[in-house]
Order: C-alpha cells, then sequence, then structure tokens
C-alpha cells in the first residue's frame, strides 16, 4: 500500500506549452497533491493530453516552472489512453504471422500475460485484488485480438493499476464500458489508491467525474482553473451548430429512392464461434429500409463481431444464411461492392487510420473507401468534402494530419468521411466514444438529421443511457444464450 506525503508530487507555477499545431495552455498554477483523486476536465481539443504529457514528463514547458518532488520519476507516472492501447495492438499485429496461414487467426497475448508482465510482488497482489472487482475472471485467459472496446479498457486500466505508479492517468476512461462496467469502475477508483498515491482522470464528460473526486481543474480559455461547484463544467451546447448540420443534411442528401420497403440485411439461425467458443447463437434478424435501429448489449456480447458479418470480410460470414441488400453474402459480390452501400464511423476505424494525411484527404478517402487517399478525386468530390468539412464546423482543421487530431475533431472528420458517398447505410459504432459534452451532443444531432432526411437507413450501436436517439424504430439487444455466447432480442422502440 502506497504512504503519502504532505508535499505535492507536481507544482505548476506559471507553466506554459505549445502543442506543434500551435495550441496553447499558459500561465498555469496547480499542485498535483501527494495522496488523492483528481478529475481535469476539458473540451475536445482544449490540451487534456498537453497537460498529461507534462505530467507524465514526456513534454516539457515553454515557459514557467514545473515542480517535481524527489518521489517522482518518469516511470513513477503510467498513463492509461487510447493511445497506449493503439501501442499494444501495433505490436500485436507485429508478431501476428495468422495472414500467412490459411485459415488462422492469432489471438494474440492473453489478458493475463499482458497484465502481469514485468510486475512486482505488490503489482500481483493488486492483480488478485483489484482484478475480481473489475469482474475480469471470464477474460483473463483470453487473446487480446478478441476483446471488446470495453474488455480491452478494463485490462488497460487494471495493468496500469497493478504497475503501482506513483501517479496513474486515466485518460477517458469510461470509454467503451457498459452500464455494468461503469458501476463496476466507480466503486473501484477510491480501492486504486491503495495501489498508487494519486490518481488523475482526464475526461470531457461531466458525468464521468466520480463522486470520489478530491480536487476537480477545468480547462477554459487555454489556462487550468479549480471548480468548487460541479455546475461550473455545465457547457452551453451552440444551437447554431446543430442549425448547421441539419441544413447541410438536408442540401446533401437525396431522399430514399426506395418508395417500398426493401430488405438490406437478413440473417437467418446465424451461428459463429472462435476456437469452438460460441459468441453468436441461433441470430435471426431483418432490416429493412425506412427502419432506423439500436444495438445494444454488455461488453463482450459480440456487437462489434455481429457488425463484422455485414460490413467486413469475415470468413465466418460465409457459408451461412446471410443476405446483404438483396444478395447471399459469398455468392459472387465483392467486398467493394458492399462498402459502396454503406458508410461505418467506429472507434476501430479511427484506430486504423494511421496514416499520415490531413482531414480533407481523409473524407474524400470516403469515396473510394479506403483507409487512406490513394485515388485522385475529382472536382465535385473535393467540392463535397469541403462542404461537409465546413459544415460539420471542422474547416479549421482541413489541412492538419489526421493522427494529431484530438479524439473529438477525428470522429466528426469520420462522420463527414461516411457521408459523402450517400449510403443506403450507416452504421455509427458507439460514435461517440472519446467525445466531450458538447461534440456527443453534435454527433447525436447529425445522426438524428440524418435519420429525418430519409436518406440513410441507420445502425446505431450504443449501451450508454446518455445518448439516446430519436428516430429510432427497432431495437436488437444481443443477451446470453443458453447453450453459450448472445443471441438477440428484437422489439419496436
Amino acid at each position: 500500500m502506497k504512504t503519502s506525503s504532505k508535499q505535492a508530487l507536481i507544482s505548476f507555477k506559471d507553466v506554459s506549452i505549445v502543442s506543434k499545431s500551435g495550441l496553447k495552455l499558459e500561465n498555469m498554477n496547480f499542485e498535483i497533491p501527494a495522496s488523492g483523486i483528481i478529475c481535469i476536465y476539458g473540451p475536445n481539443g482544449s490540451g487534456k493530453g498537453l497537460i498529461s504529457g507534462l505530467i507524465d514528463g514526456s513534454l516539457k514547458p515553454v515557459n514557467g516552472e514545473l515542480i517535481r518532488s524527489a518521489e517522482i520519476t518518469r516511470s513513477g507516472v503510467v498513463t492509461v489512453s487510447q493511445a497506449e492501447q493503439k501501442k499494444i495492438m501495433d505490436y500485436e499485429r507485429y508478431f501476428d504471422d495468422s495472414e500467412f496461414m490459411q485459415g488462422a487467426t492469432d489471438p494474440g497475448r492473453s489478458v493475463r500475460k499482458i497484465i502481469l508482465e514485468n510486475i512486482t510482488e505488490e503489482g500481483r497482489r493488486a492483480f488478485e485484488e483489484l482484478s475480481d472487482k473489475l469482474g475480469m475472471d471470464k477474460i483473463l485467459g483470453r487473446g487480446l485480438r478478441f476483446l471488446s472496446t470495453g474488455e480491452f479498457r478494463k485490462t488497460m486500466i487494471l495493468r496500469g493499476a497493478c504497475s503501482s505508479p506513483e501517479i496513474l492517468i486515466l485518460d477517458d476512461p469510461y470509454t467503451g464500458l457498459d452500464i455494468t462496467s461503469r458501476e463496476e469502475l466507480h466503486s473501484l477508483i477510491p480501492h486504486l489508491l491503495d495501489y498508487v498515491r494519486t490518481v488523475i482522470i482526464f475526461t470531457g464528460r461531466s458525468h464521468d467525474i466520480p463522486e470520489c473526486a478530491d480536487r476537480i481543474l477545468k480547462i477554459n480559455n487555454s489556462t487550468v482553473s479549480v471548480v468548487d461547484d460541479r455546475s461550473g463544467l455545465t457547457v452551453k451546447y451552440s444551437e447554431s451548430r446543430k442549425d448547421g448540420i441539419e441544413a447541410l443534411i438536408d442540401n446533401s442528401v437525396e431522399k430514399t429512392k426506395n418508395e417500398a420497403a426493401v430488405e438490406l440485411i437478413s440473417m437467418t439461425n446465424v451461428n459463429l464461434s472462435y476456437y469452438e467458443v460460441p459468441i453468436l447463437k441461433d441470430i435471426n434478424w431483418r432490416v429493412k429500409t425506412g427502419e432506423h435501429w439500436k444495438l445494444s448489449g454488455p461488453n463482450g456480447s459480440g456487437k462489434t463481431t455481429l457488425l463484422s458479418l455485414i460490413n467486413g470480410d469475415n470468413p465466418k460470414a460465409y457459408g451461412q444464411d446471410i443476405y446483404l441488400f438483396g444478395r447471399k453474402k459469398g455468392s459472387g459480390e465483392s467486398i467493394w461492392d458492399l462498402k459502396k452501400e454503406i458508410g461505418v464511423v467506429s472507434g476501430a476505424l479511427q484506430h486504423s487510420y494511421r496514416i499520415r494525411q490531413t482531414v480533407i484527404e481523409v473524407i474524400m478517402s470516403g469515396f473510394f473507401d479506403t483507409i487512406g487517399l490513394y485515388d485522385k478525386p475529382d472536382l465535385h468530390q473535393r467540392e463535397t468534402a469541403e462542404k461537409w468539412c465546413r459544415g460539420l464546423g471542422i474547416i479549421e482543421y482541413r489541412d492538419r494530419e489526421f493522427p494529431g487530431l484530438s479524439a473529438g475533431i477525428a470522429r466528426v472528420a469520420l462522420i463527414a468521411r461516411a457521408m459523402v458517398k450517400k449510403p443506403e447505410l450507416l452504421i455509427l459504432d458507439e460514435p461517440c466514444q472519446g467525445l466531450d459534452d458538447e461534440n456527443s451532443r453534435f454527433i447525436l444531432d447529425a445522426a438524428e438529421a440524418i435519420i429525418s432526411s430519409r436518406h440513410s437507413t441507420l445502425l446505431y450501436v450504443s449501451h450508454d443511457t446518455d445518448f439516446q436517439l430519436k428516430g429510432i424504430t427497432h431495437n436488437l439487444q444481443l443477451v446470453p444464450h443458453p447453450e453459450g455466447g448472445s443471441t438477440c432480442e428484437i422489439s419496436l422502440n
């Protein structure tokens, strides 16, 4: 168990920093105490990553003084973030040779191995206690490649805590967690102080700030201030952004060509397993034009796997009774034929977009369904991409490199990428994941405007009760099947 002292671990004295993109934070004066739970609240793109970098030592201030106690070294700070998750997945991909082995799938290192690598005796003790509190027993033997977004996030949090650092930074820790997992993490956070001195939570969503927080800081007007009253976190939503997206979609899309309902998706008695472990069982599902579906289910229930049968080249889809846009899956259609009709926005797509291209190039790549722009767009395509960039309020990021964007701005760019080709089916897979309060509301307004335009049939994946969409007509919920895996329950909204 960590002991604490009265001395602050890190003190910011008139500290200023400038990012490569020109983002500035100035005259910061605050302390990271020797113990406790600190929350730093700020919208996407406000500079939370810069403060995190100053704390972990990877960045240096341009002005002012950053005073570290003798107890803190760079190795004494561990960060749990989407960037760290990406590093681990890149490592797994680098050593994955299953693409050269016909019919093989490399599951990656197990959750247990990832967490227990180079761990101390104190870390092992933390592992035994915290893994139980996070409900990790069912996934400890599972390969990293077969984890859901929420399961991966829980793995990273447990891994960070078991490293026994002085400071544990949790960057948007609730992102991707289902309701049960969020409640587990809320309960767990105070117990983390048994193994680390100070926990720092960065978030852009006010309801993700736990009641146990000892101090709340807010990034506002390029500096950081202490928040005494939580009501001071309220963000005034810009109605002009909502009006802009509604006008853009109304002027950019055509009404559905098919007056009569056409079956876009048909699945009959679909079953899917990996390594003889059932994932999906007895899936029977029909989606017609004009319907808008919400898909939900706990972390690890198979939501991403179900979507991969539609929008990906999942080999498990072939030989099953699956029809997409009226054609049986595996009857000679190419993956590119399907992609022309489908627009996708997801965290997985965002993570896979590692190519250093500009925002406008990423948006134009939507015309060609490629990760990266390799074909020369025509004038109409370029003008269309510019309209979406302007209408979604990200025109100032037009020429910035996509990998350097904040999570929120990148997600908005992917919405534009999905919509430029006017897809028949639009899949929004946890579209608000990692977004702040204002950008989350904006994405939901965009989705509702798409629904009201009657152009695209929407599949909306979310288990967050704060993110409800008007216009949803049907619900599909993945629930446990008696024989293992998940099956689906269908209901009208």
